[in-house]
């Protein structure tokens, strides 16, 4: 099966490798996709300090940011990140 259109988060919390449900979208470019984890990783780290939420807040705004050609005009709006987190977890 072809993996390529899909984001995972696999992370390891409280000695447990964790896994979370894939989430399925069109890459277009991958580039920025790192900036764009880290900023959603960072914002939910400094809003509610939940490991585990901004891993996948994380990987949402990477998954979100891929859909789109260049780096700036393809950067997730936060309402956007807080749906699909909302309908995945």
């Amino acid at each position: 099966e072809d993996y390529s259109n899909f984001s995972i988060d696999l992370y390891c919390y409280n000695n447990q490798i964790k896994i979370s449900p894939l989430i399925q979208m069109e890459i277009q470019d991958r580039q920025g996709s790192f900036d764009a984890f880290c900023a959603g990783f960072s914002f939910e780290i400094a809003v509610d300090n939940d490991l585990e939420k901004a891993v996948k807040y994380g990987c949402i705004s990477a998954s979100l940011n891929s859909r789109t050609i260049g780096t700036r005009i393809s950067i997730p709006p936060l309402d956007e990140i807080k749906k699909i987190y909302e309908q995945n977890y």
